[in-house]
């Protein structure tokens, strides 16, 4: 490339006058001050963009902050307190979920409700705190001696919940077997206590043509029968079911 070629014209005169040297003055001011003007509109937009950033990224710390709120929430309305196990409510809004899927897929599933045997006479011999630490000991320990999709809750007071999905009856009362004799054999210490309980299940397979309300009531009953036959067993209602509540004629 010529040397010449690098510079401007304006600069390339050999004898340049007053008038050229005062024009390129003029000339070289105009261009420094285009790109000051440039320079600034630059570190403007930069700082524009700069500002944007940290607004969006403030935003998205703020949609993650209550996202995760939410999901607290979530967590909160569905979570049982005591036991940490999920509640009466995300239960019976799974069971309402299976129920509708059931009339599509047809697959088996199981409720189980069991509850500690003589749990009042816990409460009012040691008090409530003793008798806590054993209700959510209990739960413990049904929920680590089930499978990862079934699901325990706490129903309410010392009753449990379980729902096995994919489960006919003979598993589900193979399962609760099981967990009648994991609970009976093992030893809770609270204050000083070596204390043992029982605990009584009732389970039904739910059945084409139930209402969850029914359906429900059904396995109630099963642990009625449960408790009324001596405690500390599993019971699965057979035969026709007693609609009003009572008992089934034997």
């Amino acid at each position: 490339m010529d040397q010449e070629n690098r510079f401007p014209e304006r600069f390339l005169n050999p004898n340049p006058t007053i008038f050229d040297l005062k024009k390129l003055i003029v000339e070289l001011e105009k261009e420094i001050t285009e790109r000051k003007a440039i320079e600034q509109e630059l570190l403007i937009a930069n700082e524009n963009l700069r500002t944007e950033i940290e607004e969006r990224k403030k935003a998205e710390q703020g949609l993650i902050a209550a996202l995760e709120a939410n999901s607290k929430l979530d967590r909160l309305a569905n979570t049982d307190d005591l036991t940490g196990l999920a509640n009466r409510r995300f239960a019976t809004d799974r069971i309402e979920y299976e129920t509708s899927r059931f009339e599509r897929n047809k697959k088996p599933f199981s409720v189980v409700m069991c509850d500690l045997d003589d749990f009042k006479k816990l409460n009012d011999h040691l008090g409530y705190t003793v008798g806590d630490f054993v209700l959510n000991e209990a739960g413990k320990l049904l929920r680590q001696n089930i499978r990862k999709q079934d699901l325990v809750s706490r129903w309410g007071g010392e009753l449990f919940l379980l729902f096995l999905p994919e489960t006919e009856l003979s598993g589900a009362v193979a399962l609760l077997e099981k967990l009648r004799q994991k609970i009976e054999a093992s030893t809770f210490r609270c204050n000083g206590h070596d204390l043992r309980t029982t605990m009584s299940f009732g389970v039904s397979e739910f059945e084409e043509g139930f209402s969850v309300e029914k359906y429900l009531k059904k396995v109630d009953q099963c642990l009625y029968l449960a408790k009324k036959s001596g405690k500390n067993q599993v019971v699965s209602h057979t035969g026709e079911f007693w609609a009003d509540g009572e008992e089934e004629s034997q």
